[in-house]
């Protein structure tokens, strides 16, 4: 099924899958959450206009979302190791790449729900073409690799 343009539409086939914070992992994040007014997902606003509830076809699909925020950077790791460490630095070490916090799972739950309607699938070929040229100038503007 088409949309406007050539962005593609689709059904949940499935249950779909949130990774939310307890109690209530529907529910919309409290705002204390939105450092500087804005949430950090990939798909909320950039400038806290809007924010979005994001929900996979998967567990698998919503946990590698939500936990997008602690993949490593190789251009950071690289930059990290080149770093001799001497005495006061080793007084306030950084946390290693990659690690998430335990008490970033105990405050959040996975939950799984039905949906019903119609939703654009943003991994479609076709939809990424399309939206490709509406969001290429501001990612170069932001300094964003294509």
């Amino acid at each position: 099924m088409k949309l406007e343009g050539d962005l593609v539409a689709c059904r949940p086939d499935g249950p779909v899958w949130r990774v939310g914070r307890k109690p209530t992992p529907w529910g919309w994040s409290d705002w204390k959450w939105a450092d500087g007014g804005v949430f950090p997902g990939r798909w909320d606003s950039p400038n806290g206009t809007y924010r979005t509830s994001y929900a996979g076809s998967s567990p698998f699909a919503s946990l590698v979302e939500v936990l997008a925020q602690f993949r490593p950077d190789p251009q950071v790791i690289d930059a990290m190791a080149e770093i001799i460490e001497d005495e006061v630095d080793a007084l306030y070490p950084t946390g290693q790449a990659g690690v998430v916090p335990s008490t970033w799972f105990r405050e959040r739950l996975l939950a799984r729900a039905a949906l019903s309607g119609v939703f654009c699938d943003v991994g479609a070929a076709a939809t990424v073409a399309q939206l490709r040229p509406e969001f290429l100038e501001s990612a170069q503007r932001l300094g964003l690799a294509e």
